[in-house]
């Protein structure tokens, strides 16, 4: 798990510092009587009346251009851009795009464009955050979708837009929402005059977004996940049962604490002493008497000469754990993690070399 973390971390943040040499100078460019594209000058002789309207879309008497695509259909006349995707003539509206590949991120790109059939060319108006509106429904990086009340339409965020009836959620109506009172707290919570909302993607890894059963009146955002009323607090969408909110505190995404009892997530921490209490890094914590790995106590292990190694790996000196488990038959006095993961193996002692908490078996 951790070694393919670093991976993947590796794959974004190296290619970042590449990003300016993309969007430097990108687009269409009119200059001295010359128009480039990308710094590729555009031979615009055989273009009758050929216009840059933006950095993404051009014109010329027949038709429109996205990113040196013609657009099929198109009046070149009444041909306009609303902004750096959508644009529409006397006729349609289109929506248009670069998409690119996860693999191939850096290296190939596709346009797309789309007649968007069902839009009023008239009454189409462009918002913020990719949406779109016209009189009869509105749309999202080109994707219609019914509301209630498109005279009122407006967008909050690219999660949340809303009308005077109904909030939406990525496109979907919020259940018993207000729209008139709707508001976005952070990112993750919103609220109207009837309810708390807790946003976002679930356990099953799905975006939902749900009623937070509380006191509106006391409600307060702690941190992150967490909230509290004058009852208890909550962890995500539930309450942490018999919590203080007086002296609960969040002490990572997962764990926090009141005057009397720990908990990881809304789950109480058997044996764990609240006024000790404190982490080793995100998952291993330890008290005076003892170590933890999530909500699980440590059976056996020192909490004074625990020390946390590499990717998921920790010991006391006597023996090794990997994900709160002992790793059988390390060597606690030779073993070592490797920084990143290296080959197969993730760490080695004196006799073995391990991946995950098990040994390596040498071919």
């Amino acid at each position: 798990m951790f070694r393919t973390f670093f991976r993947v971390l590796k794959f974004f943040l190296f290619p970042l510092s590449l990003l300016s040499l993309f969007r430097c100078g990108s687009g269409y460019k009119e200059k001295d009587g010359k128009v480039t594209y990308n710094g590729k000058e555009i031979d615009t002789s055989t273009m009758h009346g050929f216009v840059v309207l933006n950095d993404a879309f051009a014109k010329d008497s027949v038709q429109g251009y996205f990113r040196e695509r013609e657009i099929s259909d198109s009046d070149g006349p009444t041909f306009q851009a609303l902004d750096e995707n959508y644009a529409k003539d006397k006729k349609n509206v289109f929506y248009c795009t670069k998409t690119r590949d996860s693999q191939t991120y850096f290296t190939t790109s596709s346009i797309y464009i789309q007649r968007l059939s069902s839009a009023d060319p008239v009454s189409f108006a462009v918002l913020e955050y990719g949406y779109a509106k016209d009189k009869q429904r509105a749309y999202y990086e080109g994707k219609p979708f019914d509301i209630t009340d498109p005279d009122s339409f407006s967008a909050l965020n690219s999660n949340f837009s809303k009308d005077r009836i109904h909030a939406y959620y990525r496109c979907n109506p919020v259940a018993k929402s207000n729209g008139e009172s709707f508001e976005v707290l952070d990112y993750d919570f919103a609220r109207d005059k009837n309810h708390i909302y807790y946003y976002g993607v679930n356990e099953e890894g799905e975006y939902d977004i749900h009623i937070l059963d509380c006191d509106m009146a006391s409600f307060t955002r702690i941190e992150q996940w967490y909230s509290k009323d004058k009852i208890s607090a909550f962890y995500k969408t539930k309450r942490i049962i018999g919590s203080d909110p007086g002296s609960f505190q969040k002490l990572n995404s997962e764990f926090s604490k009141d005057k009397s009892t720990v908990y990881y997530q809304t789950k109480p921490i058997k044996g764990a002493d609240a006024s000790t209490f404190h982490l080793l890094d995100d998952y291993y914590a330890k008290d005076t008497t003892a170590i933890f790995w999530t909500n699980l106590l440590l059976q056996g292990a020192n909490p004074s000469h625990f020390q946390i190694l590499e990717l998921g790996y920790a010991t006391d000196g006597k023996k090794v754990f990997y994900n709160g488990k002992i790793v059988k038959g390390a060597d606690a006095a030779s073993f070592k993690a490797y920084p990143h993961g290296v080959g197969d193996a993730d760490a080695e002692d004196k006799h073995n070399k391990f991946y995950e908490g098990q040994i390596v078996k040498s071919e």
